[in-house]
């Protein structure tokens, strides 16, 4: 049997209702603090409880503060099974078809499936059933009593079909070896006694026997002795197991750090589980929060552990760490709290499902590449030399106009990532931007040739076509001179006298009928260090005598990225 789902209602947190589906490779609930996420696995161990006589639930303690009165804590889970196959499951189908017989319009579930009620009462009484509301076919005393004693041995049968254990967060976890591990060593081992019981038996009359003749020769005639073994079996001989661990050191687990002590615990459970399930039942693991006390790097190892183990068992885990987090988002519950209690929510992706974790983290996704809170994305390593300049010289002079000034403070403050031409900074921003776009403020600049334009379109389409986002001009880009790369942003004047210097510098070189417009060039690569060396000293030496009319281009993309981080960083 497997349990497919829980339906919670007014349980600690859970005020109006929260259903859990459970995938069958493993269930991962994420969310924030105090959302509500270890209560769900603690709903889960109460539903498999059967009874209340450890005070398992309190109504003080586990009904919502913020609740009805009047209403009680329900739960209804729903299990699915082999009803042609597994011996064990087609006696508890069998019997689950015999109890619907006696009831009135019975609703009908999919074949192969069983749902089960627990109700819990103010008083703290436990209530199982497999058809609540719904009325008996027959109104007789007998017909009555052996629904009632069918209904408790299906409750019994089903229930005991699982084995549930919860680990907690806060776990000791020699405590857990020794309460979830060693019983099941034991009875492996006694087992393995049993074979022997001829000669263990025969040493034990040996000793009996011989007490008994020195008691006899001893003239104490009244009594005799016998040495038995223990009314449950070997298991009971068997002292405690000592699990040690090899790390350099040969030492008992117990005097290990917590991280490598939760370790080897996860390491132990495929094994429990297959023991388990030997014993015709399935097993159910509810682990809070797996990576308390581990190194990332065994965080990630764990991990692993625990997704092997989900061939074994079924398992369902709270987690604070993304190293837990699958890819696969069936397996991800989202785990949330608001005014009317804790609800669930799906992710549409892995990005979404860790954005609690990395935000309580204080991590962001542009933390993988050195993003800051404000950041300009250029093309090419000579785009970002030219900015890294013009901002600089800007930052040191106090005749430059002030609206460039103020605009150059801005751009000083942003993280400049040059991304290695056109190609790949629109790579970049299809793979990543819808990531980082929440988490900081992002201004691309472009060329004004034919390459940057096509960029700016290109991903405007993409990004609002897949991702709902618009890629706005002097917002989200800005395209330096029309028909220009970056070093079309000096004066034509300058360009047209290089050109004439070094006209072996040039690729590509044209100007308008007047001679004094340049319509389009383009430096060689090898040439594009020299240029820009030359262009620097002539606009530092103009700056040096209070000339700023070389600014006249970059000033309008200096003033508008400026303006655009300023604003987009406020609104983070």
């Amino acid at each position: 049997m497997r349990l497919e789902s829980l339906r919670v209602r007014n349980y600690k947190t859970v005020v109006s209702e929260a259903e859990l589906g459970l995938d069958p490779k493993g269930s991962v609930l994420v969310g924030a603090n105090n959302s509500g996420k270890s209560n769900l696995l603690k709903a889960i161990s109460l539903f498999f409880k059967k009874d209340n006589d450890q005070n398992y639930y309190t109504r003080d303690k586990d009904f919502p503060f913020n609740g009805d009165s009047r209403q009680k804590t329900s739960f209804i889970a729903t299990f699915s099974g082999d009803a042609e196959g597994d011996p064990r499951d087609q006696q508890i189908f069998h019997d689950y078809e015999k109890l619907r017989s006696y009831i009135t319009d019975a609703s009908q579930r999919l074949r192969g499936e069983i749902q089960l009620s627990l109700q819990v009462s103010p008083s703290e009484k436990f209530t199982y059933q497999f058809f609540p509301n719904q009325k008996q076919r027959s109104t007789t005393g007998a017909e009555r009593t052996q629904f009632s004693r069918l209904q408790t041995s299906l409750v019994d049968q089903l229930l005991g079909s699982f084995e549930c254990n919860y680990i907690e967060a806060q776990k000791d976890a020699f405590e857990i070896h020794e309460r979830i591990l060693m019983p099941h060593v034991k009875n492996r081992a006694a087992e393995i006694l049993e074979s022997h019981k001829s000669q263990l038996m025969n040493l034990l009359d040996e000793i009996s026997e011989d007490m008994n003749i020195t008691m006899e020769t001893s003239e104490i005639s009244n009594l005799s002795a016998s040495i038995k073994l223990p009314p449950e079996g070997f298991s009971e001989l068997l002292g405690n197991f000592v699990v040690e661990v090899d790390d350099a050191s040969n030492t008992p687990l117990g005097m290990k750090g917590h991280g490598v002590q939760s370790t080897v615990l996860f390491a132990s459970l495929p094994w429990v589980s297959k023991q388990v399930a030997q014993g015709g039942k399935t097993p159910i693991w509810l682990i809070e929060e797996p990576e308390a006390f581990m190194h990332p790097s065994l965080a990630h190892q764990s991990a692993r552990v625990i997704d092997s183990l989900a061939e074994l068992a079924q398992i369902v885990t709270t987690t604070h760490s993304t190293a837990f987090v699958p890819q696969a988002q069936d397996r991800v519950i989202g785990v949330k709290r608001d005014e009317g209690g804790t609800k669930i929510e799906k992710f549409r992706d892995y990005h979404s499902a860790t954005l609690s974790i990395r935000s309580s983290l204080g991590i962001k996704f542009g933390d993988y590449f050195s993003l800051k809170k404000t950041n300009i994305f250029v093309e090419g390593i000579t785009d970002q030399k030219y900015l890294e300049w013009v901002t600089n010289l800007l930052l040191n002079v106090e005749s430059a106009p002030m609206e460039v000034q103020e605009a150059a403070v801005e751009v000083s403050r942003a993280q400049i990532l040059e991304l290695g031409g056109t190609t790949g900074l629109c790579g970049f921003m299809r793979s990543n931007y819808k990531f980082i776009k929440p988490e900081h403020a992002v201004v691309c600049i472009l060329d004004g040739d034919d390459a940057g334009k096509k960029a700016a379109k290109d991903l405007n389409r993409y990004l609002y076509g897949s991702e709902q986002i618009n890629f706005i001009a002097n917002k989200d880009y800005v395209l330096v001179r029309d028909g220009f790369e970056v070093e079309g942003l000096f004066p034509d004047e300058w360009i047209i006298e290089k050109h004439e210097e070094s006209e072996g510098w040039f690729e590509e070189y044209s100007v308008d009928a007047t001679g004094n417009t340049v319509t389009f060039f383009k430096i060689k690569d090898s040439k594009k260090q020299s240029y820009m060396g030359h262009m620097i000293h002539r606009a530092e030496s103009e700056s040096s005598e209070g000339n700023y009319a070389w600014l006249d281009r970059w000033a309008p993309v200096l003033t508008v990225v400026g303006k655009s981080l300023k604003k987009k960083a406020a609104e983070l």
